[in-house]
């Protein structure tokens, strides 16, 4: 599963590419959450998961941090895990909707084969 397209032919992006992801009910599904979360892509390197966000919470109890966990051990999927080596996620506005939108955007970013019932599956084992 994977792949990435995008950069040049060695695969980097210039410093100032980012790729935004807003909501919409159309990618959230049924699920009837507001389209009201921005998630950015930041071309990094990073040793690992990184969040960028205003919320002061530690990482390990952040939600999307959570759903990042989950999803990769629903999918046992290795390119996940080597994206966000290479991408920062940053979040720039906090809403109820965060984990489902960024179950969405990692599943259209890294082309895994997942229904929108099944992120919703996911996003629901969140506490």
């Amino acid at each position: 599963m994977g792949g990435f397209a995008g950069g040049d032919e060695a695969g980097y992006w210039d410093e100032d590419e980012v790729l935004i992801f807003k909501s919409s009910k159309k990618n959230l599904g049924e699920s009837g959450l507001k389209p009201s979360t921005y998630l950015s892509l930041i071309p990094c390197k990073c040793d690992k998961f990184t969040i960028d966000s205003k919320a002061k919470e530690n990482i390990n109890s952040n939600d999307i941090h959570k759903a990042y966990e989950a999803l990769c051990e629903y999918t046992q999927d290795s390119d996940i895990e080597d994206f966000f080596k290479t991408h920062m996620l940053r979040v720039s506005k906090e809403c109820s909707s965060n984990v489902l939108s960024f179950l969405h955007l990692v599943r259209d970013e890294c082309n895994l084969l997942l229904s929108n019932s099944e992120l919703e599956d996911i996003a629901n084992t969140i506490k």
